[in-house]
């Protein structure tokens, strides 16, 4: 299945940015099979699904654009406020915060009638997992925390990111969240036969469920060593190649950067 990550910030000041972005959305079905929306955690954003924006594009994909709909959420708050519930900065530690993430999305998801579950476990803006999760270097109380969770509620049908070429990395730990693991690492990977540099910690067991392609255009370098797609090498993406390597990879998922989304979707 081919996915397009779809991120909705569903701000009073981003409502004309949000809709450009879904209205966009008309020619994605030329490539993609389905539309993973992405909206701020649920405490910075709890009434998420009943957005005006968030309901004209689950109503657009469903009866316009043929677009199959994953409902997802940032597991962390990137900004927080006096407003709202923040996690401190051990949270990551604790079961019942991945129980409460898990559960909110999976009764969100059955609400809107979305078709899968996403939970993008990267802490951005000013989070507080930044100090503590992201520059850990261990990680036991994550992966028992994790494990704990989901056999209360089960897994999310989708996790990004999940894993790195560094093996003390918290990211191999947020992938036991959900049932397909969208990789991060072949973001600027242009053929379907290039390497993916994986370093997996002691006997971890990796399996690559989603190959990501971080598009723009035109391409540019993000560091000397990475360089993004162009949509034709993004198109040019074969599963079946890819899974001569990672025979468990059935999915391609695209990222395009928020302020650039509409112009690139529309060149698929």
């Amino acid at each position: 299945m081919k996915i397009l990550y779809c991120q909705l910030q569903c701000r009073s000041d981003s409502f004309g940015s949000d809709l450009t972005n879904v209205l966009a959305l008309e020619r994605a079905n030329k490539f993609f099979d389905a539309v993973m929306f992405v909206v701020p955690s649920w405490q910075e954003k709890p009434d998420a699904t009943n957005n005006s924006i968030v309901r004209m594009a689950l109503y657009l994909c469903k009866n316009y654009y043929g677009l199959k709909v994953i409902w997802g959420r940032n597991l962390w708050v990137a900004w927080p406020t006096n407003n709202i519930y923040m996690p401190h900065a051990e949270s990551h530690n604790l079961p019942e915060y991945y129980v409460a993430a898990i559960k909110n999305v999976q009764q969100e998801a059955k609400y809107i009638g979305a078709e899968g579950t996403y939970l993008d476990c990267e802490p951005y803006g000013m989070s507080e997992q930044k100090e503590t999760l992201k520059k850990a270097t261990t990680h036991t109380e994550v992966e028992i925390a994790i494990s704990d969770a989901i056999n209360v509620v089960g897994l999310v049908d989708y996790v990004s990111p999940t894993s790195s070429s560094n093996s003390e990395r918290y990211v191999w730990y947020m992938g036991n969240l959900g049932d397909i693991r969208l990789d991060l690492k072949p973001y600027y990977v242009n053929t379907s036969t290039g390497k993916v540099v994986h370093n997996p910690p002691g006997d971890f067991i990796y399996t690559m469920g989603g190959w990501g392609s971080f598009v723009t255009n035109p391409s540019r370098n993000i560091n000397p060593k990475a360089k993004t797609l162009t949509v034709e090498e993004a198109k040019a993406i074969d599963l079946e190649v890819v899974r001569l390597t990672h025979p468990n990879c059935w999915h391609h998922w695209v990222y395009i950067p928020y302020k650039e989304f509409a112009d690139v979707v529309r060149r698929f």
